[in-house]
């Protein structure tokens, strides 16, 4: 059961991708931040292999906070 460590069963939030070129430091289930307050989690980290600059990670954050366009 510790593999289920910060992972939503129930799935209520929205899954945003942002593009990194470093994750050191992020993995799989870190919690996500908004001053101070947990907002959400990191639910995959995927290489581009067509890109080696460019790592993907998929954010799973809550359906009521409101990210600004771009």
């Amino acid at each position: 059961m510790q593999f289920l460590t910060g992972l939503s069963i129930v799935g209520s939030g929205n899954t945003y991708y942002a593009v990194f070129s470093d994750v050191s430091g992020m993995s799989v289930s870190s919690p996500v931040y908004a001053n101070g307050y947990k907002v959400g989690v990191v639910e995959a980290i995927d290489y581009d292999y067509s890109r080696p600059d460019r790592i993907v990670a998929a954010v799973g954050l809550d359906k009521q906070l409101r990210l600004p366009q771009g």
